[in-house]
């Protein structure tokens, strides 16, 4: 007759391979200003460079600071504050501020400084 050797469930995770737990997120900070000014209820989203791996992203207070939590790796970063009025699917901030294509800001985590994106008008 055959022996059935049955292992505690923890010892068992313990020894069987498998992939390796999420990433370790590091904390972001900065702040949002718009001509120099604070810009508050923005949503900052950090974007991979590489096509595969998952955003990351905040919402500002009212002094235009942040905080994100993301794996370190290069992103590039929109911010999109929706618009008062009948259009809250708009932004009312510059258009290439919310395009990765077209976001001026890139950023390498971890960083140790404060972020500070400063948006102007496409003018200017």
């Amino acid at each position: 007759m055959r022996q059935l050797y049955l292992l505690p469930v923890p010892l068992t995770l313990a020894i069987l391979p498998g992939c390796p737990g999420p990433a370790a997120t590091v904390k972001v900070e900065g702040v949002v200003t718009f001509s120099g000014q604070p810009v508050a209820d923005a949503q900052v989203t950090f974007i991979l460079d590489e096509k595969d791996g998952q955003a990351a992203s905040g919402l500002t207070d009212a002094a235009g600071a942040f905080v994100v939590k993301a794996v370190p790796a290069r992103y590039g970063i929109v911010i999109f504050k929706p618009q008062l009025g009948p259009h809250p699917l708009q932004s009312a901030l510059p258009a290439r501020y919310q395009d990765f294509t077209t976001t001026p800001f890139r950023c390498v985590v971890p960083t140790t400084e404060r972020l500070v994106l400063d948006l102007r008008n496409d003018e200017q």
